[in-house]
């Protein structure tokens, strides 16, 4: 494993994800958990393809409202997690292992890292009656512990 101090978002960045399975899309390969793999994950495993095969980034790309809104909120999101655990969180960069790798939201000292998703009220909500994270990015966060160490 080695890591990249790069801004997420960034040319750099792209071009150390290019080709390469990331954490944010585990959950399309272990959806079925040893079955088949499903549509999702064979689209993704072409786009990999395709990146591998002609060195460039793929032309898809998805953006929402949600997401737009979670670029947004993220750094105050970043600054409240900073102020209420007496912490700070700096740049999360990039975890290059080879085939696959992983940009967490931000690192937290030398031992952990910080995952940060702006739903919605009643997403979050939700996350608050179960007490722990959303399923929805159990890949996701096993991919932060597997990269980072």
């Amino acid at each position: 494993m080695q890591w990249h101090d790069v801004q997420q978002n960034t040319e750099a960045w792209d071009a150390l994800r290019l080709g390469k399975v990331t954490a944010s899309q585990f959950n399309c390969f272990m959806a079925n958990q040893g079955k088949t793999f499903g549509e999702p994950a064979k689209r993704y495993a072409l786009q990999i393809a395709l990146e591998i095969i002609t060195g460039k980034k793929s032309e898809f790309s998805f953006t929402n409202e949600h997401m737009l809104r979670g670029h947004e909120q993220e750094p105050i999101a970043r600054r409240l997690y900073e102020e209420t655990n007496f912490v700070d969180v700096t740049n999360g960069g990039f975890f290059d292992c080879g085939d696959y790798g992983d940009s967490p939201d931000g690192l937290v000292g030398n031992e952990g890292v910080i995952e940060i998703k702006s739903v919605t009220a009643a997403v979050h909500f939700e996350t608050l009656k179960r007490r722990t994270f959303d399923p929805a990015y159990k890949w996701q966060l096993i991919g932060h512990l597997d990269c980072t160490g």
